[in-house]
């Protein structure tokens, strides 16, 4: 896969967890670093247990695609500096 279809797939799930939200379907989006990252080794353990439980690597990056978009809400939301900042 290339990375403009990756970043493709990142931005069909932010879209996707934004309609989440606004249905009421998603409590709430998390707002600090730590509370992301508190979601990030949720999904992070998820996907550790689809591999070692299905040996599939497409249920794991399932799960790795979801955890890139919340990287990408965790950016969105707090300031992140650029490359050599």
């Amino acid at each position: 896969m290339n990375r403009d279809k990756a970043f493709k797939l990142i931005n069909q799930e932010r879209e996707h967890q934004e309609k989440l939200l606004d249905s009421g379907k998603w409590e709430r989006m998390s707002e600090s670093p730590m509370e992301f990252l508190a979601d990030i080794r949720v999904y992070t353990r998820k996907c550790e247990e689809a591999f070692v439980s299905t040996g599939s690597n497409l249920k794991a990056m399932d799960y790795m695609r979801k955890i890139a978009a919340l990287a990408v809400a965790a950016m969105e939301k707090n300031e992140t500096p650029g490359r050599g900042w």
